[in-house]
């Protein structure tokens, strides 16, 4: 046992260090410059909801803050950090698989957390999905443990699931599930320690309820409810998409599939139970955002991959060889090189650097710029108030009702573009420039890949 949990650990290595190579080089997606940048406002002595628009809960850009302080102020430092979560998420579930099964299945389990495609796209930036990953694993192995241990392990099952509601509101549905599961497997004591410990974990939601409560609600609720799809005019047909796309897809026929089978073979045992019921509420919630994405479903991988393991355990008792144990490692390898290769051409941070730069050459200090969230945090240039997150200039709201809430509706902001309030403009929208009449107002414009930087304005 000791010699396979070496070897596990090798292969978690190896994991991580693929992942960090590839969050320092490809990793990119558009709406992490948001979260990056409310992290870098955060360092600089702002407050989320208080002083500017935040759709989020706050823990995540807290814990990116603190490690842009101690490793810069760029996006690098968050995405290694992501990585390393992401493999130690893969880690935590491979290794309680091991003390239930053999290596071969415990290696399998390890590769299809970590290297899934559409977790290695999403779970290696600076978005909560990897830290949520792993708050997940912990309360998992946890609340395992506390069935038959300690009340502290029930209280760090409450403190990881409060913590990971605390990062993001995808894990929402955890700490419900896990706390009825606690009672009615441990009893009236360890659920009350998992209580203890989930408030513990949602104390930054429950400071900033307490501090600001008409805008963190808002925030936090109110944009989702009302203003969420504005300018999806086809979300239903897009979610329905979503949500049957992994039909078409092998890695997603493999969790589907395997994650259904555990589930039915492994229903009398508790942690199935607990895996199952999890995994469930959660794709009914997911279900529910409008519009809803692929990557918020892996929030929900380790317990995804607790199931899959109880199938690949029972096609081992059947067919006792590990060749195909082989074959899903080596075509979720495939399906995740793939997606890599695909998206060698598209927007990164390395391909932004240009932008950034052009705009950073035409910006002297303290000029209003108007820019991409990404943009701001590559030329360290503060934005103007409500021009923080660029979806939230869709919520169209009367101006004394938007102000104390940090918002600057679209209206008003291609008003201020129009009367000439921005000496530079940035934007990667090609529908800006006819919109907002750019070419007209501008002296000066250089576009770069799918972006232009705009400087000048004429008299």
């Amino acid at each position: 046992m000791q010699r396979d949990r070496w070897i596990l650990g090798t292969v978690s290595i190896a994991i991580a260090a693929v992942l960090l190579v590839y969050s320092q080089t490809q990793a990119f997606a558009w709406d992490e410059g948001f979260h990056l940048l409310a992290a870098r406002l955060i360092a600089a002595g702002k407050r989320p909801y208080q002083d500017f628009l935040f759709a989020q809960t706050p823990l995540n850009a807290y814990w990116n803050a603190l490690v842009m302080w101690i490793t810069g102020s760029g996006w690098r430092g968050p995405h290694a950090v992501s990585a390393l979560e992401t493999a130690g998420a893969a880690w935590l579930i491979a290794d309680y698989v091991l003390r239930e099964t053999r290596l071969s299945i415990a290696i399998t389990i390890a590769v299809f957390i970590g290297l899934n495609p559409v977790v290695v796209q999403f779970a290696n930036i600076g978005q909560a999905y990897g830290l949520c990953m792993l708050l997940g694993a912990v309360a998992f192995r946890c609340s395992v443990a506390a069935v038959e241990g300690s009340a502290w392990f029930a209280l760090g099952a409450g403190l990881a699931a409060g913590a990971a509601a605390s990062s993001t509101l995808l894990t929402a549905p955890l700490g419900p599930v896990m706390f009825v599961w606690m009672a009615m497997q441990a009893g009236a004591r360890r659920a009350a320690a998992f209580a203890a410990g989930a408030v513990i974990g949602l104390s930054p939601v429950i400071w900033y309820l307490a501090k600001a409560p008409r805008q963190f609600v808002f925030d936090v609720a109110g944009f989702h409810i009302y203003y969420r799809n504005v300018d999806w005019s086809d979300w239903g047909g897009h979610d329905v998409d979503i949500l049957t796309g992994w039909v078409e897809s092998a890695p997603g026929l493999l969790v589907v599939g395997l994650a259904i089978a555990g589930a039915i073979i492994g229903r009398k045992r508790r942690e199935v139970v607990l895996c199952a019921v999890a995994v469930g509420v959660w794709c009914l919630f997911l279900g529910t955002a409008h519009p809803t994405f692929p990557q918020y479903f892996i929030v929900a991988m380790p317990f995804a991959a607790v199931l899959a393991s109880v199938a690949l355990q029972e096609l081992h008792g059947r067919y006792p060889q590990d060749w195909p144990f082989a074959l899903i490692v080596a075509l979720i390898i495939s399906a995740a090189g793939r997606t890599v290769w695909g998206e060698r051409s598209e927007m990164s941070w390395a391909t932004l650097a240009p932008v950034a730069k052009a705009v950073a050459d035409v910006t002297p200090p303290g000029t209003p710029l108007f820019a991409d969230e990404a943009v701001y945090l590559l030329t360290g240039n503060m934005p103007p108030s409500g021009m923080e997150w660029g979806s939230g200039h869709k919520i169209e709201i009367p101006l004394d009702k938007a102000r104390p809430l940090h918002v600057l509706p679209q209206s008003e902001l291609d008003r201020e573009v129009k009367r000439r309030d921005f000496p530079v403009l940035e934007t990667c929208e090609d529908t800006d420039l006819d919109r907002l009449g750019l070419n007209g107002l501008y002296v000066h414009k250089k576009q770069i890949g799918d972006c232009y930087v705009f400087w000048g304005l004429k008299d």
